[in-house]
């Protein structure tokens, strides 16, 4: 069992706080399955070392919606968390989930807004200053132990919610300020087709996304925001992490999505609910 870390229980790591709900046992991964290798990119030394080996771990989150205490949370080198990390954008929410992440071991942690995120559309500035401890990027990337990672927020427009574009062009503009090679590209919506079926069955990730995929060519591709679809699925060059924490109905029971980078490839660990 990978170590666990849970913020309102420091002591006990691999038991969640009394009166949380238990977080289920992640899965085994079939390697074959869940790895992603395209050979190096010419990666900085010490790419993909982390404290397991020679590996770079990262613990993939979304979708979390003001529900942290109830989460058990993997240990890991990198945090990456793919929005909705509040329930309607408020000051407050915002808080509670800076102190969420101040509370993690993880040494590197990632935040990309999602459309429940008001906050970081109306005040960006006030956003950033709340999330300062973190690497919050919106439409930037940074390079983390030699991991290229971007971040952009934007999704197809989905009722009056935050970081809405219409489809087509103007998400294509977004896409297209993501460069070539990209270790980890971090987004809220999915790409169209894949971990975007809702439960009626409509297919509602954003097309534009799926068509800059064979330029920006990441090694790992987490978002989130269709929660039904949470998983992981291997596509091409790429691996795909829906990792939406809740459920339709808003409960935080799909287990974090955990990740090895060793500088080459990455490797499925652990988590995912579903693969696709």
């Amino acid at each position: 069992m990978l170590p666990t870390y849970h913020p309102a229980a420091r002591a006990r790591p691999a038991t969640a706080a009394a009166g949380a709900r238990p977080a289920p046992q992640p899965p085994r991964a079939d390697p074959a399955r869940a790895t992603s290798s395209g050979g190096p990119r010419g990666a900085p030394p010490g790419a993909g070392v982390g404290s397991w080996g020679m590996a770079l771990r990262i613990v993939c989150l979304s979708d979390t919606h003001d529900r942290h205490d109830q989460l058990a949370v993997p240990d890991g080198d990198v945090l990456v968390h793919a929005g909705d990390f509040t329930k309607r954008g408020r000051v407050e929410e915002v808080e509670r989930f800076a102190a969420f992440l101040r509370a993690l071991p993880h040494r590197h942690k990632v935040v990309v807004p999602g459309n429940h995120d008001f906050l970081c559309e109306r005040e960006p500035a006030r956003a950033r200053e709340l999330l300062a401890d973190v690497h919050y990027l919106c439409d930037e990337g940074v390079t983390l132990d030699g991991l290229r990672v971007w971040g952009s927020p934007w999704q197809p427009w989905f009722h009056d919610w935050a970081f809405n574009l219409p489809r087509g062009d103007a998400l294509a503009a977004k896409w297209a300020l993501a460069p070539e090679d990209v270790d980890v590209l971090v987004t809220h919506t999915p790409p169209h087709g894949v971990l975007d079926r809702c439960w009626d069955g409509r297919e509602v990730g954003c097309e534009a996304l799926l068509a800059a995929l064979p330029r920006i060519r990441p090694r790992l591709h987490v978002f989130g925001h269709i929660h039904e679809a949470a998983g992981v699925a291997l596509r091409g060059p790429t691996l795909h992490v829906n990792a939406a924490s809740c459920d339709l109905s808003y409960r935080p029971t799909q287990p974090a999505v955990v990740v090895e980078w060793d500088g080459a490839q990455m490797r499925h660990v652990a988590g995912g609910v579903g693969t696709g």
